[in-house]
């Protein structure tokens, strides 16, 4: 699997995978979550915090791996 972690204040997790995509909610700076699609610039995801799922806009992100979501998860 392969995750990521929100690197922005707030970020808008939308439908679909367009910047003019209804917002269906947002995720905070330090929300992780799993990468389900990639598509061109946008990823969809399932945050970790209650399992919602929508796209988010790649550059506003860092990929992480299992290790570095291993080590935020014992944080929290």
């Amino acid at each position: 699997m392969i995750y990521g972690v929100v690197n922005q204040s707030i970020v808008a997790l939308r439908r679909e995978p367009f910047e003019r995509s209804e917002m269906v909610s947002q995720v905070l700076f330090g929300e992780t979550f799993t990468i389900i699609e990639n598509y061109n610039d946008w990823l969809r995801v399932q945050l970790t915090f209650d399992s919602y799922e929508g796209w988010i806009d790649a550059k506003l992100c860092v990929i992480i791996d299992q290790e570095q979501m291993d080590l935020l998860s014992l944080s929290d």
